[in-house]
């Protein structure tokens, strides 16, 4: 899925280092999220595998 604007040239952590908040609190914020990878899924391969995703969920579930 292509980003909804094209104009953009920054990820969406260095644009709330841009023009995020600076008090404290996000200070704190960012330390809590410091080393934590965020899953960002590929929904081309999701849209394209859903089936079988689910049919493995449901064979290794049981159900």
């Amino acid at each position: 899925m292509p980003p909804v604007r094209s104009d953009l040239t920054v990820g969406p952590g260095e644009v709330m280092a841009l023009l995020g908040p600076s008090d404290a609190d996000a200070a704190a914020l960012t330390g809590l999220m410091d080393g934590v990878d965020v899953f960002t899924p590929d929904r081309q391969d999701i849209e394209e595998n859903q089936a079988s995703y689910v049919e493995a969920w449901r064979s290794a579930a049981g159900s």
